[in-house]
C-alpha cells in the first residue's frame, strides 16, 4: 500500500500547484472546485464518479477511494482535508448526527469539514451539493440556506475514539466553537450572492480541468490499477467497514 499511498501524495500535491495556477484560493471557493472536480470525474480512473457506493478502503488515507470512481462523505472529507493540508488552509474534520430528531444522543454518522471562512469557522459539506453550515452554539449547525436550513449535531467526542485527541485539545476546539457561535455570520442572501460568483468562477476555467485530467491520467490509472489488486478488481470489490455510515 505504501506505493498507492504514494502516488496519492503526489498525486494530491500536482492538485494543489494546479489549484494555485488559477487564482482560486480562500476556504469556501476551494470547496466548491474540489466538489467539481471530484464529481466531474477529474481525479477518477476513467473520468466517471458516482457518489455512495462505499468501496474496500485504504486505512488512514481514505481519499484514495475517490481515485477509484466512487466515495461517500468520509472519503470526500477526506480528501479535502488533505488538499488544505497541502495548501496550507485551515481545515478540519466534524464529525456529526445528520437525522431525524435533536440527535443529542445518537452516534456520530455523517462527517463534515470545518474551515475558516470571513473571519469565522463553518461547517463545508461537500459530499452533500456544498451545504454550508453555522454553529448556533458548539453543538449544533444550521444550514445557511432559504430552501432547506438543514441541521446537524456535532459530535466532538467521537473524536477521541478515532484519533490520538488529547482531553484538553478537544476541549479547548470545543471552546473555539462555542466563541465563534456568537460571532457574526454571513446570511442566507449575502450566501447566495457568493455561492454564485464562486460557480461562475469556477466554470471559466472548465477547460483548465480537463487539461489537468489528461496531464495526470496515467498517474490515476496507476493508482486504480494499484488498488484494484491490492483490494480487489471492479467484480469483486464489496463494501468495507463503516467506520461512519454513508448518508
Amino acid at each position: 500500500m505504501d506505493s498507492i499511498i504514494e502516488k496519492y501524495d503526489l498525486l494530491i500535491d500536482r492538485l494543489a500547484k494546479f489549484i494555485k495556477t488559477i487564482g482560486i484560493c480562500d476556504s469556501l471557493e476551494l470547496s466548491y472546485l474540489l466538489s467539481y472536480i471530484i464529481n466531474n470525474g477529474y481525479l477518477s480512473d476513467n473520468k466517471t464518479f458516482t457518489k455512495g457506493e462505499i468501496l474496500n478502503e485504504i486505512p488512514y488515507k481514505l481519499g484514495t477511494s475517490i481515485i477509484r470512481g466512487t466515495g461517500c462523505c468520509r472519503n470526500f472529507s477526506a480528501i479535502h482535508k488533505d488538499l488544505f493540508d497541502r495548501l496550507e488552509v485551515y481545515d478540519k474534520y466534524l464529525y456529526c448526527y445528520q437525522g431525524f430528531g435533536k440527535g443529542l444522543n445518537r452516534e456520530a454518522n455523517h462527517v463534515i469539514n470545518l474551515i475558516y471562512y470571513a473571519n469565522n469557522y463553518y461547517g463545508i459539506d461537500i459530499y452533500n451539493y456544498n451545504k454550508l453550515y453555522k454553529f448556533k452554539n458548539e453543538y449544533l449547525l444550521k444550514e445557511i440556506s432559504l430552501p432547506t436550513k438543514s441541521k446537524l449535531v456535532h459530535k466532538p467526542y467521537y473524536e477521541l475514539g478515532i484519533k490520538e485527541t488529547k482531553l484538553n485539545e478537544l476541549l479547548d476546539f470545543i471552546n473555539m466553537l462555542k466563541e465563534a457561535s456568537l460571532n457574526k455570520y454571513i446570511n442566507d442572501y449575502e450566501y447566495d450572492i457568493i455561492r454564485y460568483e464562486i460557480i461562475n468562477k469556477i466554470k471559466q476555467n472548465k477547460d483548465s480541468y480537463e487539461d489537468f485530467y489528461l496531464e495526470n491520467q496515467q498517474l490515476i490509472n496507476t493508482i486504480n490499477n494499484e488498488m484494484d489488486n491490492v483490494l480487489g478488481g471492479k467484480n469483486e470489490r464489496e463494501k468495507s467497514h463503516r467506520l461512519l455510515p454513508t448518508l
